[in-house]
């Protein structure tokens, strides 16, 4: 996932590194990414010509590297986008990033996305189903169980809405 945020956030336009770590520290569960996350991507993403580098002054008479997307970099971006893996399917951040990311999609992939996702949550909201008919659930618990089940149900009203909007 760290792939899609550190490409996306240049498609604001270019960014220099440090930058890139406070923005994707919005998106990713790590407070900032580390530098041995967010300089080894980028190294990565210069070798494959998804991203350019180019020097240019700091706010304070320092020299910073800028990093700026490519056509091929955004192309990856959308391939990555595209590729919903069963681990992605079943991640509500994953799932979440790629609705965000929606305008870079066409909208038979959009349609996928969401149809991936909805049958995911709908085999969730059956087992659910399946645990509380066979046992007796009470206290917290039954107060988990009703938070879950309700948070699923959820999910799937508002993929119905992103459908509509489709």
């Amino acid at each position: 996932m760290n792939d899609i945020i550190i490409l996306s956030l240049l498609l604001e336009g270019p960014k220099h590194g440090y930058r890139l770590k406070q923005d994707a520290a919005m998106f990713s569960s790590e407070q900032q990414l580390h530098n041995n996350t967010i300089y080894p991507l980028l190294k990565r993403f210069l070798k494959s010509g998804w991203i350019t580098q180019k020097q240019a002054d700091g706010d304070r008479g320092q020299t910073r590297l800028l990093y700026a997307l490519t056509s091929s970099g955004k192309q990856a971006l959308t391939d990555k986008l595209s590729d919903f893996s069963e681990s992605d399917i079943a991640n509500p951040h994953a799932f979440r990033l790629r609705v965000g990311l929606f305008d870079q999609l066409d909208t038979p992939t959009r349609r996928r996305i969401l149809e991936l996702r909805d049958a995911h949550l709908a085999a969730r909201l059956g087992r659910l189903r399946q645990i509380a008919k066979a046992h007796i659930i009470e206290g917290w618990p039954a107060s988990s169980m009703h938070h879950v089940t309700k948070e699923v149900q959820l999910e799937r009203k508002w993929i119905a809405q992103l459908m509509t909007q489709i």
